[in-house]
């Protein structure tokens, strides 16, 4: 009988062993996805938000404005759009928005306020063209500059063309590269992302090779 009682105690610790296996470890990876989702998610907010802080920086409007024309439905790759074509036809932000989320399309907006094709041209000195910038690139310079009025761009070519003034510009990078990182696919808050981790680093390597041939001078 007591042997009898031994065999089933045994029979039940194993039987918990077996399921604390399987739905413990089931559990355990579970919060382990949950906290790396988490941690993505963490990052990718924290990539929208400088490069929030950075459009804004570069056209001189508050945060709170930003994340409010993001929250009118404005996707990210699109801000520098808005305060682009506002500070040229020179009409508040929200004035753009407002027709953007009527569906307007950008060259529709930018016909309205009195910009042209020409007005989204942005000098390159690359000869070869591919990817997201061939389209637009390819009117510009199959065209004499007198017949660029005619030219019609979409929306992603004005998207594209804006965000690569604003990145070569704000970081003083070669448009080219923008173009490269563009044509792999990548969005442009991560392009932002990396120019900007980029031109830090440089910006330490400058100050510290400054600081050196100060001291070296004084030497």
């Amino acid at each position: 009988m007591r042997t009898g009682s031994m065999l089933r105690m045994r029979g039940c610790f194993m039987l918990a062993v077996c399921l604390f296996s399987i739905f413990g470890a089931s559990a355990w990876i579970t919060q382990a996805e949950a906290d790396h989702f988490k941690v993505g998610v963490s990052i990718e907010n924290g990539r929208h938000r400088r490069f929030d802080l950075s459009v804004g920086d570069f056209y001189g409007v508050p945060l709170r404005e930003v994340v409010f024309m993001r929250e009118r439905g404005i996707d990210e790759d699109e801000m520098p759009v808005v305060f682009f074509i506002a500070r040229r036809a020179k009409v508040h932000p929200m004035a753009v928005v407002d027709l953007r989320v009527r569906r307007y399309s950008w060259m529709d907006i930018s016909l309205r306020y009195g910009l042209r094709p020409e007005n989204f041209y942005f000098h390159v000195t690359t000869t070869y063209m591919a990817g997201p910038y061939s389209h637009a690139y390819r009117h510009f310079r199959s065209n004499p500059r007198k017949k660029w009025r005619s030219i019609r761009l979409d929306d992603r070519d004005i998207v594209n063309l804006v965000n690569l003034r604003y990145m070569s510009q704000r970081y003083r990078r070669p448009p080219e590269d923008i173009m490269r990182m563009r044509a792999a696919g990548r969005k442009f808050a991560s392009i932002h992302d990396y120019v900007h981790r980029n031109r830090l680093s440089r910006d330490r390597i400058e100050k510290a090779a400054y600081r050196n041939e100060r001291v070296r001078w004084k030497k």
